[in-house]
């Protein structure tokens, strides 16, 4: 495509996307190419590094290794702990009220329609917009809010049955996380929680947090073959 030609695009997503939602499902969007660009990498010299605030390249080399490392090690250890999740959700029993799968369906719903920017009333009019058959769009986002509300189920039984409590230090560190997203100061955070009396939210999604590091600190993991970084980002793009 040239610069401002536009055409409609019709892509066929994987049936594993990460966005249930959409997983297997053909979306066809329209582009507008607005600019073409070429990018030229700057030559990796010391003087460069310290442009981006290393002191040297082997500083900058050594840096990112240990970011990559760290958020490699995060990465998996989600990854294990959403599989341990779903192999307690499959040996368990739920009696969910239809009522609390509907809240959650509006709220995956609204959270899809804000993240393609799209303002629609029901779901009928957003697919109508996104060209998904609203059977299937209905049938996925049930799936992935009955899956919702049994992680939540389970991860709350989990913090009661174990009588984890909330200390001042975990309560303060989740306010410093939640200061950095939003990129304000802690008493900021601390003002707007009290505004809304939402301290009891930030709480338990602290107990949430201690539940999945519970269950994967009590169960045996074992380790895969080792793969190539090139390797374990292709497979999670």
């Amino acid at each position: 495509m040239k610069k401002n030609e536009e055409k409609e695009v019709t892509i066929k997503y994987p049936k594993d996307y990460y966005m249930k939602e959409f997983a297997g499902q053909k979306v066809t969007y329209s582009v507008l190419v607005a600019e073409i660009s070429d990018m030229e990498l700057p030559e990796l010299t010391d003087d460069f590094a310290k442009e981006e605030n290393y002191e040297s390249v082997e500083d900058m080399k050594l840096k990112i290794k240990e970011y990559i490392e760290s958020y490699i090690g995060e990465r998996l250890r989600g990854e294990a702990k959403s599989s341990i999740l779903k192999n307690i959700m499959d040996h368990s029993k739920f009696d969910i009220p239809n009522s609390m799968i509907q809240s959650e369906m509006n709220t995956i719903f609204n959270r899809t329609a804000q993240r393609f920017g799209i303002q629609a009333e029901s779901i009928d009019e957003f697919c109508g917009m996104v060209g998904i058959p609203v059977e299937e769009f209905e049938q996925r986002i049930r799936e992935e809010a009955e899956q919702s509300v049994k992680t939540t189920l389970v991860l709350s039984e989990i913090a009661k049955q174990e009588n984890f409590q909330v200390e001042e230090g975990k309560y303060g560190a989740m306010l410093e996380k939640i200061a950095m997203n939003y990129g304000k100061s802690v008493p900021e955070i601390e003002e707007i929680i009290a505004q809304n009396n939402s301290r009891q939210n930030v709480e338990y999604e602290i107990l949430i947090d201690m539940s999945m590091d519970f269950i994967y600190d009590m169960a045996k993991i074992s380790k895969s073959k080792p793969i190539t970084v090139e390797k374990l980002m292709a497979e999670n793009v």
